[in-house]
Parts: C-alpha cells; structure tokens; sequence
C-alpha cells in the first residue's frame, strides 16, 4: 500500500492523486472518445466534464460532511468525498448542464458512460492505495491484509482485534478493488453496446443499471464499524437507483418497440 506520492518534492496522498489522475483522465481523454464515439464536438465535451467534476466533488463533500462534521471542517473539499453525494451531485447537474451546452441528454449520456467507468475505476484504486473503504475480515485466497497505520490495522488495533498498532491487519475483503472492476464492467459494456444501441440514452441506462447493482451487492462486505460517524448510506441509495435504472430502461424499451412497430405498420400500409 502507497499511502503517500511524491511530485516534484512534494508529498501528496495517494488517494489526492488517483482522484486528481481520475479527473484528468475525463478531461483529457474524455472529450476526444466523446466526439469518436457520438459525434459530441469537444470544447462542449469539455465544458460539460468540469461541470460534472465539479458537481461530483462539491456533492461528494457535502455527504462527507454529513457523515463527519467534525473530521471534515479541516479538510479540503477534495480530501473528503463520499461516492454517493458524488453520485447525486453528478445526477443532479446533468440535466441542466445538457441542456446550458444544447446537446442531446441521451446521447451526451451514452458518450459520457465509458470514460466514467475508467475514471472510477482510477478513483477506487487511490481508495485502496490509501486503505479507505475496506471491506469485512475474510478468509478467500484474493483477501489482504493491510500494513500497519492503515485504516483496516488503526481500526482492528482499536478494538484488540490485533495485538498493537504496529501490527498488521488481519485478511479483509479488498472491496476497492471490487469496486475498480466495475468501473471496468461499466466500460466494457460501454463500448460494446455504442455501436449495436437501438436508442439514445441506451448505453447510459445499462451502465447505470451495472454501476447500482453492483454497488447494491459489494456494499454488505463493506467493513460495518467506522473510527469516525457511521457509513455512508450507499446502498440504499443504490437500490433506489437500480429501481429507477431498471423502470426506465423498461419504459424506453416498451417505447422504442411501440414507435418501430407503429413505423413498420405505416410503411406496410402504404
């Protein structure tokens, strides 16, 4: 585990600089895979890229502060997040942002689907460089254990679990990296499903179905006590959004064989 990177003589938290490389990665990469894969010009790719990382990173505090208000008042809004504030404040901006840059919702969403599940897959790798949002203890051949000073070795010192703070963690679920496997998933899918979708705002339905369900199915092997407050409510907010994912990828469906069929009648007819 590399809690710590150094740049330039500087040392930066490795989870600080594995947001920073997430954010970098949609900025930079994101506007030219966007405009390749849906025709979306660039500058308008961009402009809608920082928004949303700025939506997701002010939501993604204001949930951590909830959750920890007396950690959070010294910290820098990027130095406390949590994945669901990010998730609703990224939710919440798209619709006006779509609509202040004039592009399509469904297919600036579909765009916006691939480079997302990298970038999170980036994020959830800084989590697991600084040991955050471990998981439970286990016993499977893939469990780690995590070096001393670390939040899973802090924790079990805490409670007598190990001997001392100088000892290591016993083998826990590594579920940061369950969760960068997703991200993956959310990508791979992504790409696939671009050239083959049937209807705008297909692509982003599927990922977002992916991306709740299987934070809806990790978030149980989510380590239950916390040093600070209590966790984040991530889950219920999944299981809300794979409901909403799921209706609405129905409703479309139903709505796309409605307007095909009603298509496919009138040219017969005529």
């Amino acid at each position: 585990m590399l809690t710590q990177l150094s740049f330039l003589g500087v040392a930066i938290r490795s989870h600080t600089a594995m947001l920073a490389l997430a954010v970098l990665f949609a900025l930079v990469a994101g506007p030219p895979w966007e405009e390749r894969l849906e025709g979306i010009p660039r500058r308008k790719a961009l402009g809608i890229h920082l928004v949303l990382a700025l939506a997701a990173i002010a939501g993604g505090h204001l949930h951590y502060q909830h959750n920890y208000p007396g950690v959070a008042a010294g910290r820098m809004p990027w130095e406390g997040l949590h994945a669901a504030g990010a998730l609703i404040g990224v939710l919440l901006a798209a619709g006006p942002v779509f609509l202040l840059f004039r592009v399509h919702p469904g297919r600036m969403a579909d765009a916006l689907a691939p480079v997302s599940g990298v970038s999170v897959c980036i994020a959830r790798l800084g989590c697991f460089l600084n040991g955050c949002c471990f998981g439970m203890r286990c016993a499977y051949p893939w469990c780690l254990s995590f070096p001393p000073g670390s939040p899973p070795a802090v924790l079990e010192a805490e409670y007598k679990v190990i001997p001392s703070y100088q000892s290591w963690s016993l083998s826990v679920h590594p579920l940061q990296l369950y969760f960068a496997l997703s991200g993956l998933l959310i990508t791979a899918v992504a790409l696939w499903l671009i050239p083959r979708k049937r209807y705008q705002g297909q692509v982003a339905l599927v990922s977002l179905v992916i991306f709740a369900a299987a934070t809806y199915l990790l978030e149980p092997l989510r380590e239950p006590t916390r040093i600070f407050g209590f966790a984040p409510q991530l889950q219920g907010i999944a299981g809300w959004l794979l409901a909403v994912a799921v209706a609405g990828l129905v409703l479309c469906e139903v709505g796309h064989r409605l307007v095909a069929h009603r298509v496919h009648a009138r040219a017969v007819s005529s």
